[in-house]
C-alpha cells in the first residue's frame, strides 16, 4: 500500500478506545527507542558530559510514564480565594483535602494533586516538604527590605527566586528570625498603619490581611523550622487522606489566636502549623467524579498573591494537559488577572475550560451574575484572544451537595464537621453543629441567588435530606459543569495525551538533545582546529624565542667585563703589592752581591753591560717569590669580594647577566596581555639561573654545582668540566700563574738596575727602593699588555662560562622542546585527531538517529486521527 492511501486511511479513522490503545503502545515503543538512543549518545565512544542529555532522558521517561498511567492532568486555577480549593474538595467527594475558607489561603502556596484509585486499600497521600530555600522564597517579599537594611551589598537587587539566605546556616537563621521579629514588632506597635502599607511584590502589591498572613507564616518558619515535631512529620513516608488534609488546613480559630501567636505565645500545636512547611500533597482518592472524568486534578496556589505562588502555579500549568480556570463572580477581571489568563492561555493554547463562581457582593442573584457580570467577563477576555465559553457554577453549593450525603448518613469526620461550622461563620451564619451549619448556609446561598429552587428548599421540613441535597446540587450547576468538562476531556484527551503531551513533547525533547549533540560536535571540531593552531603558534614562538635568546646574550659585553676585572686585579692586587714585594726581595738581592764578587765571569759580563743568565734567573725568582708573598692577602681579599658579591665590577656583571635571564624568562612566560603559546611548556631557563637581578655567586655556585651532577643529564655533563677548573670557584693559587708573565717582561729591566747597585749598595733599604721604583715603572709602562694578558687568559674564560652556560642551556632546551613538539604532533596529535574524528563521527551518527526518530514521531502525530464525536473516548 502506498503512503498516500495509508495517510488517507489514517485521516478517516476515528480515535476509538481500541485505536487509542494501539497508538499509545506504538508511542511507548518509540519513546523506548528515543531513550535508548540518547543513553547511547551519553555513554558511547564519544560521551557528552553535558547533563542536558540526562535531563532529556528523564523528560522522555516522564512522558512514557504518563502514557502508561493513561492520565489526563488538569490544573485547577484561580486568583486567590476564588473558590478553587472548595471545588477541589467537591471533586473529591467533599473530603477536606485542600485548605479553604481561611484568611491566609492566599499565601499558603500548598499544591494538592488528586487522582482516582478504584481500590480503597490504595488510598492515601504522599507529602513533599519545602526546602529551606523554598521556605524563604514563600515570604521573601515580606522580609526583603529589612534584609537590605541589614546587608545592602548582599541583598540589594535580590528577589524571591534569587537570594542566598541559607536557613541551615546558624548565622542566616538568626538573621531571618531577627528581621521577622522586627517586622512583627512593627505590626504589634500599630496594626492599622502596618496593614495600610503595601509590600512591593514583583507582581501585584501585597497589603492588608494578606500582608499579615505572610507575617504569620514567616513567624511560623522562624520559630518552628527546627522543632522536633515538625522534623518527625518530615521523616514519615506516607499519610492517610485525613492526616494529609490536616497538614494543609490552617489552624482552627486562626483569626482569634493569630494575635496571641505573633505576641509570642503558643496557641497552636506544631502539627497545626505544619501547613507552612508543606510544598505538595499527592492524594490517591476513591472519587467517582475523578473516575468519571478520567483525570488527575491539581489545586494550584492562588494567582497574584505573590511572585512565588504565581511561579509555582505557572510551572504546574506548563506540565498539565489542560487548565480549568475558575473566575470569581465577585470581582471583575483586573489587569493582573488578565495577564495571568493571557500567559496561561498561551501556555496551553486551546485546552482551557472556564467556569464562573456564582457569587457577588453587589448583586448576588444568579440572574445578575449571568446577565451582567459574565458578559462583562467575556468582553474583558476578548482582547486576550480567549473565546472559550463560560459556565456558571456556585462552588459553595456544589461543595455542600457533595458533603451532604456523608453528613446525612453520619459518616462525616470531625475535620469535615469543623469545616462546615467555620464556613458558616465565614458567610455570617450562626451555627453550633455541622448539620445546622449545612442547612443555614445552603438556605442563605439559595436565597441570595434568587433561584426558583429557593422556595422549594425553604419549604422542606428537613433540609438536610436526599431531596434537599438534590435541590442544592441542581442549583449549584455542578452536574452541568461536570458534563461540560467531561466533553472537554473527551475532545482533548486522545490527541493531548498522544500528540500534545506525548509525541510533540518528545519531539521538543529530541530537538533539545539534538542541539546538545550539535554543540558537542562543534566544540570538538573547534578543539581540533584550536589545538593545531596552538601547536603552530608554539613552533613559531620557539623560533622567535631562539632569536630573542641570541639578542639577549649578545647584549652582554663579556670582553669589556673581562678587561675591567683584569684592570681591577692589576690595580687592586699587583700594583698595591709592589712596596711589600720590594721589602721582601731586598735581603735576597743583597745576599747575591757576594756571589757576584766571587764570580769573575759574571763581573766581566756586567762590565760589558751584559746580564748573566744565571744571575737574572736568580733575581727573577727572588722577585717572583716576593711578589707572590706580598700579593697573597690582596689576592685573597679580591677573590672574597668576587665570591661574596662585594666586588662592584663583578656584581655589575652579575646584574646584567641576571637581567638577561629575567628578560628571557618573561619572554617565555608571555607578555602583560597574556601568556604566550609556549608558556605552558617547561621554561628553557634553568631554575639555577631564574633569579633575575638578585643572582649572587654563592647561590649560583650551589645551583650550578647541582646542575653539574650526573642526575642533571645533558646539562650536568656540560657543566662538569667547566666547574672543575673555573677560576671563580677554584683555589687562590689559580691567579698565581698570572704573575709569571709579568716578570717575563720586566725582569731584565729590574736586574739591570740591581747590577748597577752591585758593589755600591751595601744596605737593603737602597736595594728595596730601587726594586720598588723600577718594578712600579715597568708595571705601569707595560700595564696595557698585562691587562690584555690577564683579561684574555684568566678573566675571559671565567666570565665566558656564564655565556656558554646560558647559550648551551637555551640551545639544548629549545632543541629538546622542538623534538618534543615534533613528537607531540606525530605521536600524540595525530592519534588525537583520529580519536576526535571518530568521536565526531559517532556523535553525528547519534544525531542522525535522533533525527530519524524525530521524523517517526512527526509521522506518528500526523497518523493520530481526530476524536469521533459519536465514538466513546478512552
Amino acid at each position: 500500500m502506498s503512503s498516500a492511501p495509508r495517510q488517507a486511511a489514517r485521516q478517516v479513522s476515528a480515535l476509538t478506545p481500541e485505536v487509542y490503545t494501539q497508538k499509545r503502545d506504538e508511542l511507548v515503543g518509540l519513546l523506548d527507542e528515543c531513550i535508548d538512543a540518547i543513553q547511547k549518545a551519553g555513554c558511547g565512544p564519544a560521551p557528552v558530559s553535558d547533563s542536558a542529555l540526562d535531563d532529556s532522558c528523564e523528560d522522555l521517561k516522564a512522558i512514557r510514564r504518563k502514557l502508561r498511567e493513561n492520565q489526563f492532568s488538569i490544573a485547577l486555577v484561580s486568583k486567590f480565594q476564588g473558590g478553587k480549593s472548595t471545588t477541589f474538595n467537591a471533586l473529591n467527594g467533599g473530603r477536606p483535602l485542600s485548605p479553604m475558607g481561611s484568611g491566609i489561603s492566599s499565601t499558603s502556596a500548598t499544591v494538592c494533586r488528586a487522582w482516582n484509585v478504584e481500590d480503597p486499600a490504595k488510598q492515601g497521600a504522599d507529602v513533599v516538604w519545602r526546602s529551606d530555600r523554598e521556605l524563604v522564597e514563600s515570604v521573601f517579599d515580606l522580609v526583603r527590605e529589612r534584609l537590605v537594611e541589614q546587608d545592602e551589598k548582599r541583598f540589594a537587587g535580590s528577589r524571591y527566586d534569587r537570594h542566598d539566605l541559607n536557613l541551615a546556616a546558624p548565622a542566616d537563621a538568626a538573621l531571618f528570625a531577627a528581621v521577622v521579629r522586627a517586622e512583627t514588632d512593627d505590626y504589634l506597635k500599630d496594626r492599622g498603619a502596618y496593614t495600610s502599607k503595601e509590600i512591593q511584590s514583583s507582581r501585584q502589591p501585597i497589603q492588608g490581611s494578606d500582608k499579615v498572613a505572610l507575617l504569620f507564616i514567616a513567624s511560623v518558619i522562624a520559630r518552628y523550622r527546627d522543632h522536633h515535631d515538625i522534623q518527625k512529620l518530615k521523616s514519615r513516608s506516607g499519610f492517610s487522606l485525613e492526616e494529609a488534609g490536616s497538614l494543609v488546613r490552617f489552624p482552627t480559630r486562626f483569626a482569634e489566636k493569630q494575635l496571641d501567636f505573633l505576641n509570642g505565645s503558643e496557641p497552636f500545636s506544631p502539627k497545626e502549623l505544619a501547613f507552612a512547611f508543606v510544598r505538595e500533597v499527592n492524594l490517591r482518592v476513591p472519587s467517582p467524579h475523578l473516575a468519571r472524568l478520567g483525570v488527575a486534578v491539581t489545586d494550584c496556589p492562588g494567582l497574584s498573591a505573590s511572585a512565588y505562588d504565581s511561579q509555582i502555579t505557572m510551572d504546574i500549568v506548563r506540565e498539565s494537559d489542560a487548565v480549568w480556570y475558575l473566575l470569581d463572580g465577585n470581582t471583575a477581571i483586573g489587569r493582573f488577572e488578565g495577564e495571568d489568563i493571557r500567559d496561561i492561555h498561551k501556555a496551553v493554547t486551546d485546552k482551557m475550560f472556564f467556569s464562573v463562581n456564582l457569587r457577588s457582593s453587589i448583586d448576588p442573584s444568579r440572574s445578575h451574575i449571568e446577565n451582567v457580570i459574565v458578559p462583562g467577563m467575556r468582553q474583558a477576555l476578548e482582547p486576550l484572544q480567549v473565546c472559550e465559553p463560560l459556565y456558571s457554577l456556585h462552588v459553595l453549593l456544589a461543595y455542600l451537595a457533595m458533603v451532604g450525603p456523608d453528613l446525612l448518613g453520619g459518616k462525616a469526620d470531625k475535620a469535615t464537621r469543623d469545616l462546615l461550622v467555620n464556613k458558616a461563620h465565614d458567610v455570617n451564619v450562626a451555627a453550633k453543629t455541622a448539620e445546622e451549619a449545612w442547612e443555614r448556609v445552603a438556605n442563605k446561598m439559595l436565597r441570595l441567588l434568587a433561584v426558583p429552587q429557593y422556595q422549594e428548599f425553604a419549604g422542606l421540613s428537613s433540609k438536610l435530606s436526599a431531596k434537599g441535597i438534590g435541590i442544592i446540587r441542581e442549583a449549584s450547576g455542578w452536574d452541568v459543569v461536570l458534563d461540560q468538562i467531561e466533553g472537554f476531556v473527551i475532545r482533548n484527551k486522545g490527541r493531548t495525551v498522544l500528540v500534545d503531551s506525548g509525541a510533540r513533547r518528545a519531539i521538543r525533547v529530541l530537538d533539545e538533545a539534538g542541539e546538545t549533540l550539535a554543540d558537542s560536535i562543534r566544540v570538538r571540531e573547534e578543539g581540533v582546529v584550536k589545538a593545531r593552531e596552538a601547536y603552530a603558534r608554539q613552533l613559531e614562538e620557539l623560533e622567535a624565542f631562539g632569536e630573542t635568546t641570541n639578542k639577549a646574550v649578545g647584549r652582554l659585553d663579556f670582553d669589556k667585563a673581562s678587561r675591567r676585572l683584569a684592570e681591577d686585579f692589576i690595580d687592586a692586587v699587583v700594583l698595591q703589592a709592589v712596596p711589600e714585594a720590594a721589602r721582601i726581595a731586598a735581603p735576597g738581592v743583597a745576599r747575591s752581591q757576594d756571589y757576584l764578587r766571587k764570580t769573575w765571569q759574571l763581573a766581566k759580563s756586567l762590565a760589558k753591560g751584559e746580564i748573566p743568565k744565571p744571575l737574572g734567573n736568580e733575581i727573577e725568582a727572588i722577585l717572583q717569590q716576593a711578589l707572590r708573598e706580598a700579593s697573597a692577602p690582596a689576592r685573597e681579599a679580591w677573590i672574597r669580594g668576587v665570591r661574596s658579591g662585594t666586588n662592584g665590577l663583578f656584581s655589575a656583571f652579575l646584574g646584567e647577566f641576571g637581567q638577561c635571564v629575567a628578560d628571557l624568562d618573561r619572554t617565555w612566560q608571555g607578555s602583560e596581555s597574556g601568556p604566550s603559546a609556549v608558556s605552558a611548556l617547561p621554561s628553557p631557563v634553568p631554575d639555577a639561573l631564574r633569579r633575575g637581578t638578585s643572582i649572587t655567586p654563592q647561590a649560583l655556585r650551589s645551583d650550578l654545582e647541582a646542575l653539574a651532577t650526573p642526575a642533571s643529564g645533558d646539562m650536568g655533563s656540560t657543566l662538569a668540566g667547566g666547574l672543575t677548573g673555573w677560576a671563580l670557584f677554584g683555589t687562590i693559587a689559580f691567579f698565581t700563574p698570572g704573575i709569571g708573565p709579568i716578570f717575563t717582561v720586566v725582569s731584565a729591566g729590574v736586574c739591570a738596575v740591581l747590577f748597577r747597585l752591585v758593589g755600591t749598595a751595601h744596605h737593603n733599604d737602597e736595594i728595596r727602593k730601587a726594586i720598588e721604583t723600577k718594578l712600579t715603572e715597568e708595571l705601569k709602562a707595560k700595564r696595557e699588555d698585562f691587562v690584555r694578558s690577564i683579561a684574555s687568559q684568566q678573566m675571559a674564560p671565567m666570565l665566558g662560562l656564564y655565556r656558554d652556560l646560558l647559550k648551551q642551556a637555551q640551545a639544548r632546551q629549545i632543541k629538546r622542546l622542538r623534538q618534543q613538539e615534533k613528537s607531540l604532533i606525530e605521536s600524540q596529535q595525530r592519534p588525537k585527531d583520529q580519536d576526535a574524528k571518530r568521536q565526531i563521527d559517532a556523535l553525528k551518527d547519534h544525531a542522525q538517529s535522533l533525527d530519524a526518530l524525530r521524523e517517526r514521531l512527526d509521522e506518528f502525530c500526523r497518523g493520530v486521527p481526530a476524536p469521533s464525536s459519536s465514538a466513546p473516548q478512552p
